[in-house]
């Protein structure tokens, strides 16, 4: 590439007063890299983490994107149901670009496993409430029916 032997530059006035446009401006529209604060939760597979003064998370999303996510090396000692290569939910703390989706900076906030837990015990004891509480209800079907409207 030659050597531009006549510099232009200008400088321009009133509310960019001073400011100066040269060759050497880089441009960018006020929208291009606009970053956000987010909070996010999202899943994918733990493939790695640790880091000997950094302590991380690597996870490969859903949506095909990877992402390393900062975390403690306490945190990561606490967690027992979560091992690498399995299915994770993160929340995470991160930064994203409001028109790529790009996120960066992301901290771990918690974690875990992807796939949802049956709690049985849980589940009779909501039972049971429901069941309680639809006692006096002789057609349960019937209800919701005129509640809708629709009788």
């Amino acid at each position: 590439m030659a050597e531009n032997k006549h510099p232009v530059a200008f400088a321009l006035e009133g509310k960019r007063d001073g400011d100066i446009v040269s060759s050497e401006t880089d441009f960018m529209d006020e929208d291009e890299n606009l970053w956000v604060a987010v909070e996010k939760e999202l899943r994918g597979q733990l493939f790695e983490q640790g880091g000997k003064n950094k302590a991380n998370m690597h996870l490969a999303l859903e949506n095909g994107g990877d992402l390393i996510v900062t975390t403690t090396q306490g945190f990561l000692n606490t967690l027992s149901e979560v091992k690498v290569y399995d299915t994770v939910r993160v929340r995470i703390k991160a930064e994203q670009n409001l028109q790529s989706g790009e996120l960066r900076n992301a901290q771990l906030l918690d974690i875990r496993p992807g796939k949802p837990v049956f709690d049985e015990e849980a589940f009779n004891r909501a039972v049971e409430i429901g069941t309680r509480a639809w006692a006096d209800v002789p057609d349960i079907g019937q209800w919701v029916a005129e509640q809708r409207g629709a009788v």
